[in-house]
């Protein structure tokens, strides 16, 4: 079929069409025209940069020089409309096209356009994905901390526009950078965090690559066993699933088998190491062909350990060779160390010496000292900014609740002035006077609410008021004024007992997890010792299944204390057999019930006993804030808290996962790999 009969046919009345119509028409026979098509002769150019864009979006998968064109049209007929919006689109296309083609100069040139058109014109959507790419580009020039400059800045927008999808690919990009300066506590820190963010999102594109690039880490660190145990989940994974898009890539498949060389390498197991590194070069394709030298070079540190130093010669000169055509300078190091280790053991100490210093020479050049401080600036700058954030919402939810509080205050006035005109009607009173029960027993509930989020901003005021009153005490000496003084004092110390109460809330909630194996008899006793008071009660203890839970052990302490305190409190001095008892079951989950024979609860205060202040018929002036801190801390753990039996015995029932499988992210003890050890897969 001719083309240009087609093309004559369908631009009859072109004029009239609108230019998406026209699109959708002609596209289907873009693929059987190898051909630069021009609709600018057919449609006017109202509308050109978005039917440019629209065939540039239809052809970058399948044929980058003529997405180029297209994206260039785009450009050129969005400038001349003044549409910003497209002129952004288009340089930002032309970037990623140029990356795809690998011509870094050329797409930092145009995404640098890209950004800056969005900040004079103020359209900041874009900006996540701009800075990424941008990072990207400097990822593969070396240059470390301009990228982690760029994906933090990609992270700060990604923020403001809620895209967590974004985030997560962004933590993994900064993982892999820490990855290849060999900063393998902080890649774990942002590999992980990555997964948190996409479990949380229910997202499972790229979970493969970043768990791959946790066990980098983990043999890059010397833990060899853990990292095959995580391999090895990632083929099973692959086993099963319906081509996912990660399995089906060489370059993927390249690394995973390199990793599970390396593993058993590092375990001394020559044999399965060579047969996947073998099989790592056989998957190597013109997409993973950069693969090859790291692949190469494992082979040739194999043969090393096992003392054939000619094969070891014979890999590490193809490894060297393949890894300086394609500028990979970390495996150029590998292979200078390398080599120096087989020189010295064939006591050629001076080639040693030389190719020692080469690899020095390589790595001061291309990973400075000053690098790593940049970056760890940039970390730095990057949590004042979040403290900013922080600071700037507290500062409106104060405003917010200073417009709630005169709000609450006129409608007090309100309901008062109308109680009074409505006074000398008695049964209008009595209709008033329910009304007004329930409005001020909901103003009282959002009074509360309103106090407890301002908790944290008291606390400064009041240790400034103390210091004050410790200040004028001690430099006056009449009595009157003293006792006032006192008085003050006494108020204030109360006052801050009630904000740090409420800290403690706020603590329970924002700390990061800190998952722990706790010997629960050993952990209950502590609790029991610290909450007696003095008390002759001994409780009762009976833990079936482990003795040993898995989980954060500051909030198990915050749940079992509150709860034990409670029943220590409440405990009924009548009872001739005053009785408190815990049942533990560890199995799946922890199950703990507290039980004791005190004065439990009323009727009708079930729903009640877990909300802020509640105290219940606490005679003592007790805060009532127990039970919420076990509630919210219960919550926190994924668990749940819950009223079993009012009284004699009254019994609660606290269900906690088991956090061995769960994703808390722990601190990592700090170790320095040997030379050989740093060098690691190239990241996915």
């Amino acid at each position: 079929m001719n083309f240009q009969f087609l093309i004559n046919c369908l631009t009859v009345n072109l004029n009239e069409m609108k230019p998406v119509l026209l699109v959708m028409i002609l596209i289907p026979f873009l693929g059987q025209a190898q051909i630069h098509f021009d609709p600018s002769g057919q449609i006017s150019g109202q509308g050109l940069d978005t039917v440019y864009y629209s065939l540039l979006k239809d052809t970058i998968d399948s044929n980058l020089d003529l997405a180029l064109y297209y994206a260039k049209s785009a450009l050129k007929h969005a400038s001349l409309k003044h549409n910003h919006e497209m002129e952004i689109r288009a340089n930002y296309a032309q970037g990623s096209i140029f990356i795809k083609k690998m011509e870094w100069d050329s797409a930092e040139n145009y995404l640098k356009a890209a950004r800056n058109m969005s900040y004079e014109n103020k359209i900041y959507h874009r900006l996540p994905w701009i800075y990424g790419e941008l990072g990207i580009i400097y990822v593969q020039r070396t240059k470390f901390d301009l990228a982690v400059d760029n994906f933090i800045e990609a992270i700060k927008f990604s923020e403001k526009f809620n895209n967590r999808k974004q985030i997560a690919f962004l933590h993994n990009e900064i993982g892999i950078v820490n990855l290849r300066l060999e900063n393998y506590n902080e890649a774990l820190i942002f590999f992980r965090k990555a997964i948190e963010l996409k479990n949380e999102i229910g997202l499972k594109e790229g979970m493969l690559r970043n768990q791959l690039n946790i066990a980098i880490c983990l043999n890059s660190k010397g833990k060899n066993h853990e990292a095959l145990e995580i391999l090895n989940n990632i083929l099973e994974e692959c086993k099963h699933c319906n081509v996912c898009g990660e399995c089906s890539e060489n370059k993927f498949l390249t690394n995973l088998s390199n990793e599970m060389g390396l593993s058993f390498h590092k375990m001394n197991n020559y044999g399965s190491a060579k047969n996947h590194f073998f099989a790592a070069l056989s998957k190597i394709d013109s997409t993973s062909e950069f693969l090859a030298p790291i692949s190469y070079g494992f082979i040739a540190d194999v043969y090393f350990d096992e003392n054939n130093l000619d094969s070891a010669l014979f890999y590490l000169d193809k490894s060297d060779r393949s890894a300086r055509e394609i500028n990979d300078v970390r495996t150029q190091i590998f292979n200078k160390f390398l080599l120096s280790e087989l020189y010295e053991k064939k006591q050629q100490y001076k080639e040693a010496n030389e190719a020692l210093r080469d690899a020095m020479d390589i790595k001061n050049k291309n990973f400075p000292v000053t690098m790593t401080e940049n970056i760890r600036k940039s970390y730095v700058d990057y949590e004042r900014y979040q403290s900013q954030q922080i600071i700037t919402a507290k500062e409106k939810i104060i405003q917010r609740n200073n417009q709630l509080t005169i709000l609450l205050a006129v409608v007090s006035i309100l309901s008062i002035l109308t109680f009074v005109f409505a006074y000398k009607n008695a049964s209008m009173r009595k209709k008033l006077n329910e009304k007004l029960s329930d409005e001020v027993y909901e103003r009282a509930r959002e009074l509360n609410s309103l106090l407890y989020r301002t908790s944290h901003d008291l606390a400064g005021p009041l240790a400034r008021m103390r210091g004050l009153l410790k200040l004028i005490a001690f430099r006056i000496n009449d009595n009157e004024t003293s006792q006032y003084l006192e008085r003050l004092n006494t108020t204030t110390d109360k006052l801050s007992e009630v904000v740090n109460r409420l800290e403690t809330i706020s603590r329970i909630n924002v700390t990061p997890l800190k998952k722990e194996k706790i010997d629960l008899e050993i952990f209950l006793g502590d609790i029991i010792q610290e909450t007696n008071n003095g008390s002759l009660i001994n409780p009762d203890i009976n833990i079936k299944g482990d003795k040993f839970f898995t989980t954060d052990k500051n909030l198990l302490r915050h749940i079992v204390n509150n709860l034990l305190q409670n029943s220590f409190n409440h405990i009924d001095q009548r009872e001739m057999q005053q009785k408190i008892f815990i049942d533990i079951v560890n199995d799946k989950k922890l199950s703990i019930i507290i039980g004791d024979t005190g004065t439990g609860i009323l009727d009708g205060q079930e729903n009640k006993i877990f909300d802020l202040f509640f105290t219940g018929i606490d005679k003592n002036n007790r805060a009532g804030i127990g039970l919420y801190f076990a509630n919210i801390a219960v919550k926190r753990l994924g668990g749940n808290i819950s009223l079993k039996r009012k009284r004699k015995p009254t019994l609660f029932e606290i269900q906690i996962p088991n956090s061995r499988k769960t994703n808390i992210n722990l601190p990592i003890k700090p170790e320095i790999p040997s030379i050989r050890q740093k060098h690691t897969t190239f990241p996915g």
